[in-house]
């Protein structure tokens, strides 16, 4: 049996480790054959097992050839068809946990047709606000941080004490090969109280950078 694959650009292309094809001994009366090949490519192995690599064709054709000891031919050719692409939503994210979904930001990379995304979703404990972040590249890392309403006015309070309008928030970040994100708080410098939430999402190929305005935390009683 010799295995060969269609190019993106037409073509037949033996498979590298069968350039002989493989001879199998089958025994009398045998009826099925099993034949197993690959393709190399480059790419990170969670995208090389969900998606057909850009390099070949899609669909992908590959053809296998049959030449027995009576020099009797057979070919059979197997269409692989390539996976839908499931990219995370705001609907797919929001259904995920108690907490309702407040603010959803995504960011893609063309290349690697996957999705960054930075979410918030708003809750409660213990009588204290409860604000989820949520920092996630698809297939990769991911960070999910709880900041709570004492915590944040806290944070608010030295930054503008230190003249600062901006707070870096160095515990919720996101680093992954195909993706960046950061979270940074903004500070009214009078009233020392944290208004909003800017996310900044970065892939090879886009970047996205959004505002999350913060409900009134009030003070626990």
């Amino acid at each position: 049996a010799d295995a060969t694959y269609i190019g993106s650009r037409g073509g037949y292309y033996r498979y590298s480790w069968q350039r002989d094809g493989t001879t199998a001994n089958l025994p009398p009366g045998a009826s099925d054959l099993a034949v197993c090949c690959s393709v190399r490519v480059e790419g990170d192995q969670w995208d090389r097992q969900r998606r057909i690599a850009k390099a070949l064709a899609a669909p992908m054709r590959i053809k296998v050839v049959f030449d027995d000891a009576d020099d009797h031919a057979g070919e059979v050719v197997v269409v692989a068809e390539q996976t839908p692409l499931v990219l995370p939503t705001e609907e797919s994210v929001g259904k995920g946990g108690g907490a309702a979904l407040a603010f959803f930001l995504t960011c893609d990379d063309a290349d690697a047709e996957a999705r960054a995304y930075a979410a918030v979703k708003l809750g409660e404990s213990s009588g204290d606000e409860r604000i989820e972040v949520q920092l996630k590249a698809q297939g990769g890392s991911s960070n999910t941080h709880y900041y709570y309403g004492k915590a944040l006015r806290k944070r608010a309070f030295l930054a503008a004490r230190a003249g600062k309008t901006e707070v870096e928030f160095d515990d919720c970040t996101l680093k992954h090969a195909s993706a960046t994100g950061r979270v940074v708080g903004l500070v009214d410098a009078k009233s020392a109280t944290m208004h909003a939430l800017r996310f900044e999402l970065k892939t090879a190929t886009s970047s996205a950078v959004d505002h999350y305005r913060l409900p009134p935390l009030r003070e626990r009683e």
